[in-house]
């Protein structure tokens, strides 16, 4: 969050872990989850260290590293991939790559991430262009 970080975080924190505990359970009971693919995730990460913006503190967009959620579809639960240096600056140990996520994605449902597909102007492009899945994760 940008601003009012202390205000927010409880009331949202609560709303995700509420609405994703209950659709993981739905999932499971109703026999789903194992060819469903749960992601929580955003399109960047957040600042490690707290803007002191008073007297909205917040975190501010950071690229370097982030963290996701994967549940369902083969997915091993209870496992972390990667680590960041104490300070959550760096990324310090098992990086990962997006090509790397994209290809666990589509392993985990089925889709064979080499696949090579022609856009409307027939240029050729594969699913996923390069990475690995990561084998912590599956099976």
């Amino acid at each position: 969050m940008h601003q009012d970080l202390w205000q927010n975080i409880p009331r949202t924190a609560g709303e995700v872990d509420q609405g994703l505990s209950a659709l993981v359970r739905d999932l499971k009971q109703r026999g789903m989850l194992e060819r469903t693919l749960v992601i929580v995730l955003g399109e960047f990460g957040r600042t490690p260290k707290i803007n002191q913006r008073t007297p909205n503190v917040g975190r501010d967009h950071w690229a370097r590293n982030f963290n996701l959620l994967l549940a369902g579809a083969g997915i091993r639960g209870g496992r972390c991939v990667g680590k960041t240096s104490d300070d959550g600056m760096e990324i310090a140990d098992r990086p990962v790559e997006v090509d790397d996520l994209f290809r666990t994605m589509c392993g985990c449902l089925g889709i064979d991430a080499d696949k090579e597909l022609i856009t409307p102007e027939g240029r050729p492009m594969r699913i996923v262009d390069a990475g690995k899945p990561m084998g912590e994760l599956l099976g």
